[in-house]
């Protein structure tokens, strides 16, 4: 990786470094665990918890963002539970109700870095977690990613955006930076698609 790009990446994920870190005595209005009594054909019965997420799924879509000068587009934020408490990751989202995959991944890159596509494709979905989920997620890649605005985060969501080769992006990939399975998987999906 070129000597610039890892200074301006290691200062990105420098500034989300966490201070602390202080539980709230409030009840979560997001994550909701709804436990179920499950009976199968041949009779077994056993209990399982389901994880919603704003009442919903939690479906995905995430995205291998190209832009018209041939740099992959991460984001750079705060994952406040992993060990690092940062992530470098592809941009991903929600799909919302009445949405569809690509619906999703296009407002999704837009809100989160201010770029469009100009081709989009799903590369193939996967199961976030099995086993207390239904979420399926869904890897695209998306081509000539040209930049129309600026960001449009929500509330609490806070992203720097980290441009680089690709070259430089399965560097990341490989040297450990890229921790998310969802970003993961949808660069190995995205890898035969892509002219290095």
């Amino acid at each position: 990786m070129r000597k610039e790009k890892q200074e301006e990446l290691d200062q990105k994920i420098s500034s989300f470094q966490i201070q602390y870190l202080t539980p709230l005595q409030e009840q979560s209005h997001f994550l909701k665990v709804v436990p179920y009594n499950v009976k199968l054909k041949n009779g077994i019965t056993f209990k399982r918890e389901r994880l919603l997420k704003n009442n919903k799924d939690g479906s995905a879509s995430i995205t291998m963002a190209i832009t018209d000068n041939d740099e992959v587009l991460f984001v750079i934020e705060p994952r406040v539970f992993t060990r690092e408490g940062v992530g470098v990751g592809l941009p991903a989202g929600y799909v919302e109700k009445a949405e569809d995959m690509i619906e999703a991944a296009s407002r999704e890159l837009l809100e989160e870095t201010g770029y469009l596509a100009g081709n989009m494709q799903v590369l193939g979905s996967f199961y976030q977690d099995e086993g207390c989920s239904g979420a399926l997620n869904y890897g695209l890649l998306a081509t000539q990613c040209k930049k129309v605005g600026a960001q449009h985060l929500d509330k609490d969501e806070h992203i720097e955006i980290f441009q680089c080769t690709i070259d430089e992006a399965y560097e990341l990939l490989e040297k450990g930076y890229i921790k998310g399975a969802n970003s993961q998987l949808t660069m190995l999906f995205a890898k035969p698609y892509l002219k290095r």
